[in-house]
């Protein structure tokens, strides 16, 4: 019997209209011999003669795809050329428009493969893409580890809070269990890291429409998400890019965009807090908030014993935003320098800098590194005035980035500033975009 009978005999029906190939039915159709009979000798011989050993032992669920899939004979470029192995999947479209649109990359080891591009038949990428799922060994999770009781509750309580909320950009909690003295929160695993996982894995794509109106959503998305905590007496604490976790676009969610969902995460026992209880006081906060995104006022609260209130998130918004925009117009290593040119003092906590500086008299002003940053960034054609990210930039530096805590505005009215940003982008691609293509100057 062909080995495309024998698997797709062996494909499992859900209820929910799905099917899966069981890892087992793998392990026992796909065989050497069997391997040998799907691709021609003279194939094999003038590509690699181990090829159907190496199929065997590290990409044989590729291989099974490809012969769900019938395009057999496309293993020989995907593992000689391209290396494809099944640690790879799943894959995903590189850029979702394009030349680059049936070149595939995976989210785990960031490898592209170029070979899908040269398939003559267009259909048959898409079906790959959908058949990986059949036999994936996911789903993965993230677990956080909490030795203490009390902190457990604590953050149970505040994670039960948060998901009350039912936010698309808010982190969601699968489970929580425990074993011995140890208890354990359960997340949905994010495929694509945290925000600066994304930059880095996306720093050499060009700066399109697409990437900026999808950036500009899903800032909107994260203000959204905290405009939600606040409105629940409560505040994050701890906003900052690797607080931001990237969730790729699953096969079956057709809510998400392609690029995938910013989340906001880590919302636990040390980083959410009712406005009553003073977050470094807190003796279950065993990590501070990091210092780099740490607004002017937080030293002062913690001398005096006061509660941080919800305007110091409108503080670490403005820190992030700002290097998420430094990173838009120009690239990743542009933002590194940025963090290095506000290093002030030998402090492993300052590692990055803070975006203010504190003078001999006690004196708070905005980082000098920031200003010139801000004026840098209005240089540049795409931050021309009249654009979005002009406006973006006024935002963060009238709005968000104020040392006086009472000239920052509050959740619901940046919330309602930067939708207008957001709606006007996607109705005037002049105002979303002053150049058609390409990375600034």
């Amino acid at each position: 019997m062909a080995l495309y009978r024998q698997l797709d005999k062996c494909l499992i029906h859900c209820h929910d209209d799905s099917e899966f190939l069981p890892l087992n039915e793998i392990s026992a159709r796909v065989t050497e011999a069997n391997i040998k009979l799907e691709i021609p000798f003279r194939k094999r011989c003038f590509s690699n003669r181990d090829l159907p050993r190496t199929i065997l032992s590290q990409a044989r669920s590729v291989f099974s795809i490809l012969v769900l899939i019938q395009e057999t004979q496309a293993i020989v470029d995907l593992v000689c050329r391209d290396n494809i192995r099944d640690e790879d999947l799943p894959l995903t479209r590189q850029s979702a428009s394009g030349d680059d649109e049936n070149v595939l990359i995976s989210s785990k080891t960031g490898k592209t493969f170029c070979s899908f591009s040269f398939w003559p038949r267009e259909a048959r990428v898409r079906d790959f893409l959908n058949f990986q799922w059949l036999n994936d060994p996911e789903p993965y999770v993230a677990v956080k580890e909490v030795a203490n009781d009390e902190a457990f509750e604590t953050e149970k309580a505040n994670l039960e809070l948060t998901q009350s909320l039912q936010h698309e950009h808010l982190i969601t909690l699968i489970a929580t269990c425990q074993k011995g003295p140890i208890c354990y929160f359960i997340f949905p695993w994010a495929g694509g890291g945290d925000l600066k996982d994304f930059w880095k894995a996306n720093d050499g794509q060009s700066r399109s429409q697409e990437l900026v109106l999808w950036s500009l959503r899903q800032m909107l998305g994260i203000v959204s998400a905290i405009n939600a905590l606040h409105g629940k007496i409560t505040r994050h604490g701890d906003i900052k890019p690797q607080n931001i976790l990237h969730f790729l676009k699953s096969h079956d969610d057709s809510t998400m965009e392609n690029r995938g969902r910013l989340i906001l995460a880590d919302v636990g026992v040390s980083k959410i807090h009712r406005e009553i209880t003073s977050m470094r006081q807190d003796p279950t906060n065993c990590q501070q908030s990091t210092v780099t995104y740490e607004a002017p006022e937080a030293q002062s609260d913690q001398r005096e014993g006061k509660p941080r209130g919800r305007r110091y998130d409108m503080w670490s918004l403005g820190c992030m935003f700002l290097e998420f925009t430094v990173w838009l117009v120009f690239d990743y290593s542009t933002v590194r320098s940025f963090r290095k040119s506000r290093r002030t003092r030998d402090d492993p906590k300052d590692a990055f800098g803070s975006f203010f500086l504190q003078a001999s008299d006690n004196l708070i002003q905005i980082h000098s590194a920031v200003i010139e940053a801000i004026g840098h960034l209005r240089s540049q054609p795409l931050c021309s005035s009249n654009t979005a990210l002009a406006d973006l930039i006024q935002l963060i530096e009238d709005d968000l980035l104020q040392v006086d805590v009472q000239k920052r505005v509050e959740a619901p009215e940046l919330l309602e500033k930067l939708e207008r940003v957001t709606c006007k982008a996607e109705q005037s691609s002049d105002y979303l975009y002053p150049i058609l293509d390409g990375k600034a100057d």
